[in-house]
């Protein structure tokens, strides 16, 4: 156990695993960076598991994986609730887990190689998502619906002025603003001073 764990600080899996945990932070809502981070730690853990079984023969082989076993039923047995806290690093396994591993040591399936191109698809997919931003679409206003918006308050606020050339401009609250036509609804209750 002990070959194990230093061949994981020769590896620098603590800071793989702490990169990793980054990204599950910051890509939270994006589902398959948990898929990721199982997978990375199912990795780290075989890639470990390979290093330290390569030279042993097949009953050392055979009394790790009944190591493994027993540190983790010791875990599981443990009654303190912050048990898990405390040892996730060393040994995070499902059953599954444990027993894909212990199957991949007994049966020497080592030179299982993934794709590099498929690897980089997939590394940069998280990268590349943060690109896709879905908002909202809102049609344009029409010539016929006003900008504006009037309350019955902002009424008794409220005058249009008509200039000599024929263009119309709307005070409320001394604020101003051009309109089109001053007899189309809200504008038609606001009184009009001409030039």
């Amino acid at each position: 156990m002990l070959m194990h764990e230093i061949k994981h600080i020769e590896n620098h899996d603590y800071y793989i695993k702490q990169f990793v945990n980054f990204l599950t932070i910051t890509y939270w809502w994006f589902p398959p960076v948990y898929i990721l981070r199982k997978n990375i730690d199912l990795f780290l853990e075989i890639r470990v598991d390979e290093k330290v079984v390569k030279k042993m023969s097949e009953r050392e082989r055979l009394n790790y994986a009944q190591l493994l076993i027993h540190v983790q039923k010791s875990l599981v047995n443990k009654t303190d609730p912050f048990a898990k806290e405390y040892y996730s690093f060393l040994i995070d396994d499902s059953s599954n887990v444990l027993e894909y591993r212990i199957r991949y040591i007994l049966e020497e399936s080592f030179m299982k190689k993934t794709n590099y191109l498929l690897l980089v698809v997939i590394c940069s997919l998280v990268f590349f998502s943060n690109s896709i931003i879905f908002e909202a679409s809102f049609p344009a206003p029409s010539a016929e619906t006003p900008y504006v918006t009037i309350s019955e308050d902002t009424i008794d606020n409220a005058y249009i002025i008509q200039h000599k050339d024929g263009t119309y401009t709307l005070f409320i609250d001394g604020e101003e603003g051009s309109i089109e036509d001053p007899t189309v609804s809200p504008f038609s209750e606001i009184p009009i001073i001409k030039e």
